[in-house]
């Protein structure tokens, strides 16, 4: 991923990690219901 993003701006690289965060929340947010057989 670093090398990837040398050749980013700033602004690029936190959309990038804004992108990033909000990926994992969703992911955290599958596997806690998965985990308690949300629906």
């Amino acid at each position: 991923m670093d090398t990837l993003a040398e050749s980013c701006t700033e602004a690029e690289y936190q959309r990038l990690e804004e992108i990033f965060v909000n990926c994992s929340r969703y992911e955290l947010g599958f596997w806690e219901m998965a985990w308690t057989l949300e629906r």
